[in-house]
């Protein structure tokens, strides 16, 4: 991960292995993600990188559903 303080949402989108639109959606379902807006722009923080490749881990490779992730994310 490059050593930077914030990225744009593509930039996330590209660290995260999904589409932008994928990213919006998630930030409204989940608390942990939370990116910074500025302007009309989002931008994300390491730690918003890191909730977003456990969202996209439990979602696309452990098959959770999203309430099922949210759940596991809380009890972590």
């Amino acid at each position: 991960m490059p050593d930077r303080l914030y990225f744009s949402i593509s930039e996330a989108s590209e660290l995260c292995l999904v589409q932008p639109h994928v990213l919006r959606y998630w930030e409204k379902q989940f608390d942990n993600l939370s990116p910074v807006k500025r302007n009309g722009r989002r931008y994300f923080t390491c730690q918003d990188i890191f909730s977003a490749r456990q969202i996209r881990e439990l979602l696309y490779v452990e098959n959770f559903t999203i309430e099922g992730a949210k759940a596991q994310l809380h009890s972590n």
